[in-house]
């Protein structure tokens, strides 16, 4: 696989996983956003530092305190890295686009108002 091709690749599975659930991506990056307007869910292909690939990361983002990043308050890491140089990759990088709707369609389902956030702290 060429250098870049694998940042390609995540994208292209993402938009298709992603986009009909209307789940925007952020720029050129690799973070997608679902905004609920008191909340979002971050959807994330983290990149390393020390190999080409991606794990994923999902989450809830609670917009009631004021911050300059992206937060995972609810949820986080739900699959590990996977080696742009190990065989399967691609069928690596399609199955967590996969489960990145999934987890979107979860958590839109079991978060649905506020009430349903602060009973988890009971």
């Amino acid at each position: 696989m060429v250098v870049n091709d694998h940042n390609r690749l995540i994208a292209e599975a993402a938009h298709a996983a992603l986009s009909p659930l209307g789940v925007v991506r952020k720029g050129r990056s690799r973070t997608w956003l679902d905004d609920r307007g008191w909340c979002l869910t971050v959807v994330e292909f983290q990149p390393s530092s020390w190999a080409r690939g991606t794990c994923l990361n999902v989450g809830l983002m609670l917009l009631w305190h004021p911050t300059d990043h992206f937060t995972f308050d609810i949820g986080y890491r739900i699959e590990d890295f996977d080696d742009v140089a190990r065989a399967g990759f691609e069928a690596a990088v399609l199955a967590k686009a996969g489960r990145a709707a999934r987890e979107v369609i979860s958590l839109r389902q079991r978060f649905q108002t506020l009430g349903d956030v602060a009973a988890i702290s009971r």
